[in-house]
């Protein structure tokens, strides 16, 4: 009986660090709250920047068509 226990204990133990996986290395951060406006409350998100660029202007097609690639290939 005793050593069954311990066969079902250590199954548990490797069950558990089988499922420990790394943090991601950007942390997302969504807090929602509330605030009290005259006597009424509002729910609010915060969330994390989102940055927007403007679009990239190219000299050439041929330059647009490179740079395309390079992004294409990154991706994959």
């Amino acid at each position: 009986m005793y050593r069954l226990f311990i066969i079902i204990v250590s199954l548990c133990s490797l069950s558990a660090t089988a499922q420990t996986t790394d943090p991601p290395s950007i942390q997302p951060m969504v807090k929602v709250g509330k605030a009290l406006v005259e006597g009424d409350s509002i729910q609010y998100v915060e969330m994390n920047n989102i940055y927007v660029y403007p679009p990239k202007t190219f000299k050439s097609e041929k330059q647009r068509q490179q740079y395309n690639r390079l992004v294409n290939n990154v991706k994959k």
